[in-house]
């Protein structure tokens, strides 16, 4: 969260900030709470966006901005654009892994085969 909202207040993207960290946080959220219902095995949850490719992408899109910006073709789009993309992705995955969560939980009940 450190990140985000520092990231918020420097460029002034707090909207995208906010969104960024809703989705890193519901995906974290969605495989703890099933955890606490169903046994769950970490192998199970193949997701696109996860915590290491957050990471590294964020790290990748702090980099590219900060030379752009020492090389004078500093862009607002580079941080602004980059910065939606991980908010879409993020929140792509939350979709993903609740969705992953939902059916689990489903199978587990009996309700479904």
């Amino acid at each position: 969260m450190a990140v985000f909202a520092a990231i918020g207040w420097v460029a002034d993207l707090w909207a995208i900030a906010m969104f960024a960290f809703a989705g890193g946080i519901l995906t974290s959220y969605a495989k703890a709470r099933t955890a606490l219902e169903i046994p769950v095995e970490n192998h199970g949850w193949p997701d696109f966006f996860e915590r290491m490719e957050r990471l590294v992408f964020i790290c990748v899109l702090l980099a590219a901005d900060g030379v752009a910006t020492a090389m004078g073709a500093a862009s607002p789009w580079i941080l602004a654009g980059g910065f939606a993309l991980y908010a879409v992705l993020a929140n792509a995955t939350a979709l993903q892994r609740i969705s992953r969560a939902f059916t689990m939980l489903k199978r587990a009940d009996g309700n479904q085969p």
